[in-house]
């Protein structure tokens, strides 16, 4: 008996953490994380996870001091300023001694070095190309014969699927509408 209350008060107990709504989003070249933690008797302190497998956390921020409020949800938010480039950030939050949140992640893509960001070069049958806003991109083959032109969605985003061109060295120019002009290149096999 004293075996089934204890292990449904310690999964009830683990089910219920403090932190609620923890989010991850990409915001210009860093990362905004946000929580809450919902009212109850006050903490020492919590600190904020990252992760590049969702295994192994490294501490990000520790912040040791009283947290958490009696009456009311106390909402934080933390801007991670060196998140792992063009790879899934894993995120969590820890309030001691056993208060773990639930895991967000979110791929960081960083164009900030070419304005674009080209996935999968060579490509084989799909064309997916990051820019940096809503654009249309040209693509020409060797000989500078323009072949195709696409058109981002609003977050500058070029997705092409079943391209029939014949395999070989392409060249592409991103026109976006605020004026600036990126070009590049890539395979297709």
């Amino acid at each position: 008996m004293f075996f089934s209350f204890c292990f449904l008060a310690c999964v009830n107990s683990l089910a219920q953490s403090r932190i609620q709504n923890l989010a991850s989003v990409q915001h210009k070249q860093n990362m905004l994380i946000s929580f809450i933690i919902t009212p109850g008797s006050s903490c020492t302190g919590y600190q904020i996870q990252r992760s590049s497998d969702s295994v192994n956390f490294e501490i990000l921020y520790d912040y040791n001091a009283i947290c958490g409020d009696l009456t009311k949800p106390q909402n934080i938010f933390f801007t991670d300023e060196k998140p792992l480039k063009n790879s899934f950030n894993y995120y969590r939050i820890f309030i001691p001694p056993q208060d773990y949140s639930n895991i967000t992640s979110v791929i960081f893509n960083d164009i900030s070095e070419n304005g674009y960001l080209l996935y999968n070069n060579p490509i084989s049958e799909t064309l997916l190309l990051l820019g940096n806003s809503k654009g249309a991109l040209q693509i020409y083959n060797q000989n500078g014969k323009l072949l195709n032109t696409f058109f981002s969605n609003e977050e500058g985003l070029f997705k092409e699927e079943s391209i029939s061109w014949p395999a070989g060295l392409f060249y592409f120019k991103i026109e976006t509408n605020i004026g600036k002009n990126i070009g590049g290149k890539f395979i297709k096999r």
